[in-house]
């Protein structure tokens, strides 16, 4: 599998890129394909979409979006990946990753596998921040993607096996900014080792967050807070009897294999 990454930055971040790009086009604009010719000034991020050899080969030398980011979304798509990183997940920067509807914003990613040939994509999307207040909502930060189940199935080359029941081992609470990466770390390797782990993602309260920890049925919280972090420690808690106890965060997954 290929993770490919991109920011498209926010709407003025946008606006300035497409100037700057239909600015390169026009004069390619008789060479361009008819439907690239009517997405030139309607939307011509969706040009860097094309499949066409000779408007790849015109595209080369086309204005990137990376060099018009903020410096707000240039530190966003920074601690993107820096989360990736640290769970040593690999990536691929694809400065051609774009979407081009209107509620897009910031990071833009595209997962493909080599087993499929030309038609290579898993699955693809992006940050969607600005589609729920599109459709009459309140303003509510959102990713979503799109994904090929059959294409899924011939890269997997296997039978699923039956889903477990929707269950929780372990809920990791964070209450930090630099306590989200520990976390994220931490769920990895006890996913890897065979725990069923989940994170808020909201940066809610410690209450929100034990509230939704126990409407999952985990049977642990693990708190990273404040104090913890500073002490590299982190406070186990079992939802069952209300003990909890502090441990060395290098020691969780000995702890919960004991």
């Amino acid at each position: 599998l290929t993770l490919k990454l991109n920011s498209i930055g926010s709407g003025t971040s946008r606006k300035k890129f497409c100037d700057a790009l239909i600015e390169f086009l026009n004069p390619f604009k008789t060479q361009l394909s008819e439907l690239s010719q009517k997405r030139l000034n309607a939307n011509p991020m969706r040009i860097l979409d094309t499949k066409i050899s000779h408007e790849i080969d015109i595209l080369k030398d086309a204005p990137v979006i990376s060099d018009f980011l903020s410096d707000d979304d240039k530190i966003h798509f920074n601690e993107t990946m820096g989360l990736l990183d640290a769970l040593n997940i690999p990536y691929i920067q694809d400065s051609h990753l774009v979407r081009g509807l209107d509620y897009y914003c910031r990071t833009t990613f595209e997962i493909t596998s080599e087993v499929l040939g030309g038609q290579d994509a898993l699955c693809g999307g992006g940050r969607y921040d600005n589609l729920v207040e599109l459709l009459g909502g309140k303003p509510t930060p959102a990713i979503g993607f799109a994904a090929g189940v059959e294409r899924i199935l011939i890269a997997l080359n296997e039978e699923i096996p039956q889903s477990k029941k929707n269950e929780c081992d372990i809920y990791i609470i964070t209450m930090l900014q630099d306590s989200i990466k520990t976390g994220m770390v931490i769920a990895d390797q006890l996913r890897q080792s065979g725990f069923r782990v989940e994170m808020d993602s909201l940066r809610r309260s410690m209450k929100s967050q034990l509230r939704e920890a126990n409407k999952m049925g985990a049977r642990y919280t693990a708190i990273l807070g404040e104090e913890e972090l500073k002490r590299k420690k982190i406070t186990i808690k079992d939802m069952g009897t209300g003990d909890q106890q502090t441990i060395e965060i290098g020691s969780i997954l000995s702890f919960f294999q004991n």
